[in-house]
């Protein structure tokens, strides 16, 4: 059966009208380079001084550009042959990509977004990518190589939110929404200043325990920590703007500072059970009669709230002195 017929105008009129629609829909639907690439075909951005060169021209030359485009595009058994090698390898490749889409909704200042992979980095390969700005309002989308068989699993992280992990599978596209898709039940733990101060020169051990689980943190001096997280979420914007208009003077300066030195109870982040009882207590040791004895300073014990909107969003909790 012959592939290319003997007078290709019409097939390959056909070929072109169906790759390039279902192109730009891949590229609308998956990435963020549509505007880019639909400005260069309507000979806008770098190819406009070739449409103002174009129309210098007088119209015996335009038809002559016309009857060359005709005879070496339309008309030519090279271009069939090419459509016919090209579409199949475009459905290849797109069959082997998946996307993450991230939208700010609702946000009043832009956010960075960063991306990783959820596999631990090999030596030598850079883990997190540089970050790309993302408008209040603005969508942004990253393409992903993966496949059936093992599907890629990617890590979204946010400014100031929980990290999120995501699966990537081929044809599919997965929506995040800042920031109600990274919301989790956490809790961002804070001493009071009377308590940065008693523990500057004495540090204790920060224990935290709830419903099957347990975890401390050794020479704890009052900096803020998130409990749920793991590493590398930021404090919130309205903590970072709202905290030091409550420590402003000069004496306090210190507190501010442990307040904004911003730690992970744990290295990993680990579900937290709304409802469920959290117990913290800051410990010490002493030795009597030659044996290590623990005691508590500090203990405390809190209910973990349930996410429901973004402004229950973290659960600040405050731990005083007795």
């Amino acid at each position: 059966m012959r592939l290319i017929p003997e007078k290709p105008f019409l097939f390959n009129l056909l070929l072109l009208w169906l790759f390039g629609v279902l192109g730009s829909g891949w590229l609308l639907y998956y990435t963020s380079w549509f505007p880019v690439v639909g400005g260069l075909m309507g000979l806008g951005g770098l190819f406009s001084w070739f449409a103002f060169v174009s129309k210098l021209l007088d119209e015996d030359r335009t038809k002559e550009l016309q009857e060359l485009t005709d005879r070496v595009l339309f008309r030519s058994k090279v271009t069939s042959a090419l459509l016919i090698v090209l579409f199949p390898g475009f459905v290849l490749m797109a069959g082997f990509l998946g996307a993450i889409e991230v939208k700010s909704v609702g946000a009043s200042a832009d956010r960075t977004v960063h991306f990783q992979k959820a596999e631990p980095a090999k030596k030598g390969e850079v883990d997190l990518d540089a970050g790309s700005r993302l408008a209040p309002g603005g969508v942004f989308r990253r393409l992903v190589w993966t496949n059936w068989w093992s599907p890629t699993r990617q890590v979204v992280r946010v400014a100031g939110l929980p990290r999120k992990q995501v699966t990537v599978k081929p044809f599919s596209r997965t929506t995040l929404n800042i920031p109600t898709s990274f919301l989790r039940e956490t809790i961002l733990l804070r001493a009071s200043p009377a308590l940065v101060n008693s523990l500057r020169n004495d540090p204790h051990k920060l224990v935290v325990s709830g419903a099957g689980w347990k975890y401390d943190m050794k020479d704890y001096r009052g900096e803020t920590v998130w409990i749920g997280p793991g590493p590398g979420v930021d404090l919130p914007e309205s903590a970072a703007k709202t905290w030091p208009a409550q420590l402003n003077l000069p004496s306090q300066r210190y507190v501010l500072r442990q307040w904004l030195d911003v730690k992970s109870l744990t290295p990993e982040p680990f579900k937290l059970a709304a409802a469920k009882k959290v117990t913290v207590e800051l410990q010490y040791e002493y030795e009597e009669a030659g044996k290590t004895i623990t005691g508590v300073y500090v203990s405390q014990t809190f209910l973990a709230k349930r996410v429901n909107r973004p402004g229950d969003y973290p659960q600040l909790e405050e731990i005083d002195v007795p």
